[in-house]
């Protein structure tokens, strides 16, 4: 929960118009740490884009499937802090590395 709080400002502009404003401030929070060698080195606006994918994807499949007609706010912090974990995990540099 703690990590997807890292980007305060993302969740605001993806509302305004679609993703593209928070997918930019998150490829740059990205870029900034590939440089300072915490993220591995990788496509940073790819990266941000699949993260947005990602964290849509939960509600985009119950809804489309006709699982759920709208999901709760507390399901959807819940999903969102799970996907932003994964997510970090998977672009952390490795200790060893």
């Amino acid at each position: 929960m703690r990590r997807h709080r890292a980007f305060p400002n993302s969740a605001a502009s993806s509302t305004s118009s679609g993703h593209e404003p928070a997918a930019e401030l998150l490829s740059g929070y990205i870029s900034a740490k590939i440089e300072a060698k915490e993220f591995r080195d990788l496509d940073s606006r790819k990266a941000a884009e699949g993260f947005f994918q990602l964290i849509s994807g939960y509600a985009h499949e119950k809804v489309l499937l006709c699982i759920k007609s709208e999901i709760a706010p507390d399901e959807t912090e819940s999903y969102v802090a799970l996907a932003a974990d994964l997510f970090l995990r998977g672009i952390k540099r490795s200790e060893t590395a």
